[in-house]
C-alpha cells in the first residue's frame, strides 16, 4: 500500500537519522523545535503536510484557509468477499453515505487470514457523525448491495480524515503549480501545491527534491 512509499525512502538511511512519532512545535528561519523543546538546525528543511499544518508553521507564508474535502474510511472483517473482483466499487446510484468499497484481500491476500476478507468502506465527509450511527446506516446501505451476508460483517475501526484532499473549484489550478520553495532553505510539498490527487503530492515532492539539489549543486560549485 501506500506504506512502500515512504519504506522505500527511508530503506537508503541511516536508521539513527530518522526520528518519527514526534511533532513539530514551531519553526522559525531554519530551526526547528519539537514539542519536546529539543531543537534542530539544517541547511533545507520540508515541510510534507497537509496544507492547515504547514499554514500553521509558515503562517506569513502560506494562505490560512483552503477548503477540504474530508473522507471517513470504515474496515470491516467479513466470512468472504462479498465480489471477487480485485475491484474498487462505485456507488453509481448517488445515494446513501457510501462512496466506494473494496475487498482488500482481493488485491493483496496479506491483508486478511485465508478464512476472512478485509473490507474497505469509504464515506465522502461524515467525520462529525456519532460512530455508531454511521455504522448502522453503512451495512444499510450495504444489504442492499450484497445481501444479509453484511450481517456477518464485523466492525474492525473507523478512521476519520479531515483533510484527505483540497477541494479544486473553477480557478482553484490557476496556478496549476503552487512553488515549493518559500525561500532561506524551506521548502514545501504535497496535494495542496499541486492537483489535489496522489499523483500531484509526488509530483510536488519531486519539484522539491530537485529544488533542493540544484541549491546544493551551486553551494558546491561557489565552494569549488
Amino acid at each position: 500500500g501506500m506504506g512502500e512509499i515512504p519504506g522505500q525512502l527511508a530503506a537508503g538511511l541511516p536508521g539513527e537519522k530518522l526520528r518519527t512519532n514526534v511533532r513539530v512545535a514551531a519553526l522559525e528561519g531554519r530551526k526547528v523545535t519539537l514539542e519536546s523543546g529539543e531543537q534542530f538546525e539544517a541547511r533545507q528543511i520540508v515541510i510534507a503536510t497537509e496544507q492547515p499544518a504547514a499554514a500553521a508553521l509558515v503562517p506569513d507564508l502560506l494562505e490560512p484557509t483552503m477548503r477540504f474535502q474530508s473522507t471517513t474510511c470504515l474496515y470491516f472483517t467479513a466470512p468472504h468477499a462479498a465480489d471477487p473482483a480485485p475491484i474498487l466499487i462505485l456507488n453509481g446510484s448517488g445515494e446513501g453515505p457510501v462512496n466506494n468499497v473494496c475487498f482488500m484481500d482481493r488485491i493483496a491476500g496479506g491483508y486478511a487470514p485465508e478464512d476472512r476478507s478485509l473490507a474497505s468502506v469509504a464515506v465522502l465527509g461524515r467525520t462529525e457523525t456519532d460512530e455508531e450511527v454511521l455504522i448502522e446506516e453503512v451495512r444499510r446501505q450495504l444489504r442492499v448491495w450484497f445481501g444479509d451476508e453484511v450481517d456477518a460483517w464485523a466492525h474492525l475501526r473507523s478512521y476519520r480524515i479531515p483533510h484527505a484532499l483540497p477541494r479544486q473549484g473553477p480557478g482553484a489550478l490557476d496556478p496549476p503549480r503552487r512553488p515549493v520553495e518559500l525561500g532561506d532553505g524551506i521548502y514545501l510539498c504535497g496535494d495542496h501545491r499541486d492537483n489535489a490527487s496522489i499523483n500531484g503530492a509526488m509530483e510536488s515532492g519531486r519539484r522539491a527534491a530537485e529544488a533542493i539539489v540544484q541549491q546544493l549543486a551551486g553551494h558546491a560549485g561557489h565552494a569549488g
